[in-house]
């Protein structure tokens, strides 16, 4: 760009990022589809119900099977 008097590499400004956090003593989590299973279960009301091992079972093999791009062999299995 022009007229710019600092040019930072991505690489200088992860290290800066990265330097900032542990700084705050800040930790930082992957999100993946997994995350979120533990809050669906509790909005549904699930934590107290034998149900969520069921339900997280189901939700694990739909999640691994979309990785793996067969999702309607499972779908069409769960029922």
């Amino acid at each position: 760009m022009e007229g710019t008097k600092f040019v930072f590499e991505s690489k200088t400004i992860m290290k800066m990022e990265l330097l900032v956090l542990s700084s705050l003593d800040w930790k930082m989590n992957l999100v993946t589809p997994l995350a979120f299973v533990d809050y669906i279960m509790r909005r549904l009301g699930l934590m107290t119900h034998n149900l969520h091992y069921e339900f997280l079972r189901r939700s694990e093999r739909i999640l691994l099977s979309v990785c793996n791009g067969n999702v309607m062999n499972v779908l069409s299995r769960s029922h």
